[in-house]
């Protein structure tokens, strides 16, 4: 808001400075051409009466004060711009980070990267030439309201003509709206198809459906196109059909000559002012026009994080030391209302215990661990953790107890022990290198050249599958939980990899709770029981291993 403030100030006075400037050059010239300038001036409304000299120096140290006023106009908008762009990107990251899972789940692929790149930006564009415009009118207003006051007929016709002019554009400006809406929400989904085709390259390739796919972008990118063309089409014709109404209300002006007297001084002012306000009018117009092209990405921006912000879920400030036994009572979810996923579950995980869960695809296996996990809230019944709901646990508290193992493990494109560390610095090398013995993988580690501070590629190229399922054990083992959930952790190992993530489980089996969801029934083998699931309910449970098929 200060920012604002300051803009306006600064505009403010530089339009007055701007006018003086102007109505003293006009009357020293005009004296100067009739060989009056020896003699002392009048300037119009502020009734100065000097001479020529000393007003030319006034109308110097203006101009130079004007150009400093430039400056820090300029400065100001650059600063309020770019914090207006700072805020929409920090609102919108905090706004997805804090989402529930459910809503962050369900953002689109490239969902978060537009959010924040393309229409964060925007966001800084409007910003920016919302000020702009605020300069412009502020300084039209200034030497408009000083050349109605040096000569109010003619001032009288401009208005009338400007007001002529409103009304003409406007229909325009609708359209312009309108076509800017339909543009940006086709950009939208344009890139959201690039975002895909660039995750699936593999795929295309090797289904060979890459002509498709780039026939198919080819022409989703010509609807953009035609969009985008009618869009600045109504831009620039707005523009440019101010410009030329704007020529016609300055002849109004010159045309009310002859209803004035004789004082051709302040006619040349007011000629002079005119001119002036109409470059500060075009460009006001130009802003506008530009504002309203681009105002529907500031709709979808809000509409965005104003959703991820309603998401947000409240949780307890509890603190746990020990997490204990974990039990769900009663545990019903539904993704829709009316469309159960999981039904009346009860299931106690007791600590130290390794307990698995298998059922067909759909049974409900992995609704169950996200509401393990608490991604998930029940939508009916609770879960109990460290004896109290485990909604009244701090987040932090929670993570430092529980950790993930997925079943496609994302690494990030740097060192094997950042990897491990996972932006957690109070992690030390010497936890760092435990976890990783832990799960197996120390000893590779450190027969690779750079041992843990090998530099890994994208999605962790450098290591084999097996090697990135084990680096995610270790992940999830440093921060020492005290219930450790995998998801599939074998479903794409092989045998000798699959052998040596059992070794790991076997060695971290009671000294944690540990639950497993797998179909493998070489995988449960390390399980105290196992739990059946089917159509969302818990179909039964066995006691021990067996080499039953699961299914």
């Amino acid at each position: 808001m200060r920012g604002l403030v300051g803009i306006a100030s600064s505009a403010a006075i530089a339009g007055f400075l701007e006018a003086l400037v102007l109505v003293v050059i006009v009357h020293v010239a005009t004296a100067i051409a009739s060989g009056t300038g020896d003699a002392p001036l009048t300037l119009p409304v502020v009734g100065w009466t000097l001479r020529a000299g000393v007003l030319l120096w006034l109308a110097t140290g203006s101009a130079v004060a004007l150009f400093g006023l430039h400056i820090a106009t300029a400065r100001l908008l650059a600063a309020w711009s770019t914090e207006v762009l700072r805020n929409a990107r920090s609102r919108a990251i905090a706004a997805y980070l804090d989402a529930a899972w459910p809503v962050q789940a369900l953002e689109r692929e490239g969902g978060l990267q537009e959010t924040v790149g393309t229409l964060s930006i925007q966001s800084g564009s409007v910003a920016l030439w919302l000020a702009v415009a605020a300069t412009a009118l502020l300084n039209l207003s200034a030497l408009v309201f000083t050349a109605f006051l040096v000569h109010p007929v003619a001032m009288l016709v401009v208005v009338s003509v400007g007001f002529v002019l409103f009304a003409s554009v406007r229909p325009i400006s609708r359209s312009t709206s309108k076509s800017a809406t339909r543009f940006v929400a086709a950009n939208t989904a344009f890139s959201e198809g690039v975002t895909r085709t660039a995750s699936m390259a593999m795929e295309l390739r090797m289904f060979g459906v890459r002509d498709r796919v780039h026939q198919a972008l080819v022409e989703e990118n010509e609807g953009v196109s035609r969009q985008q063309m009618r869009a600045r089409f109504a831009s620039l014709t707005g523009t440019m059909l101010y410009r030329d109404m704007a020529v016609l209300g300055l002849v109004g002006a010159v045309a009310s000559l002859d209803f004035v007297g004789d004082d051709w001084s302040d006619v040349a002012a007011v000629v002079l002012l005119v001119i002036r306000a109409l470059a500060h009018a075009t460009l006001l117009q130009s802003t506008l026009q530009a504002m309203r092209e681009h105002a529907p990405n500031l709709d979808v921006l809000n509409t965005r994080v104003g959703h991820l912000e309603q998401s947000r879920e409240a949780y307890g400030s509890t603190m746990p030391s020990l997490l204990g036994d974990v039990e769900l009572v009663g545990v019903c979810y539904e993704y829709e209302a009316g469309r159960p996923a999981l039904r009346d579950v009860s299931l106690r995980l007791a600590e130290g215990e390794a307990v698995g869960i298998v059922g067909p695809s759909g049974s409900g296996k992995s609704s169950l661990l996200q509401i393990v996990l608490r991604l998930r809230r029940p939508t009916v019944g609770s879960v109990l953790a460290a004896g109290v709901s485990y909604e009244e646990i701090e987040p932090s508290a929670w993570s430092r107890l529980v950790a993930l193992v997925p079943q496609e493990p994302r690494l990030i494109q740097a060192t094997i022990e950042e990897n491990i560390r996972f932006l957690r610095p109070e992690i030390s090398r010497r936890d760092v290198e435990g976890a990783a013995d832990a799960a197996y993988v120390g000893d590779e580690i450190r027969s690779l050249p750079d041992g843990f501070d090998t530099m890994l590629g994208p999605r962790g190229i450098g290591l084999s599958g097996g090697q990135k399922q084990r680096l995610a054990i270790a992940r999830a083992l440093v921060g020492k939980p005290q219930l450790l959930v995998l998801d599939e952790p074998t479903s794409a190992l092989d045998s000798i990899s699959e052998q040596r993530l059992q070794d790991t489980l076997r060695s971290l089996k009671g000294g944690m709770t540990i639950v497993v969801v797998a179909h493998r029934a070489s995988t449960l083998e390390i399980c105290d029981r196992l739990v059946r699931m089917r159509a969302g309910r818990m179909e039964g449970e066995q006691e021990s291993y067996s080499d039953r098929p699961m299914d």
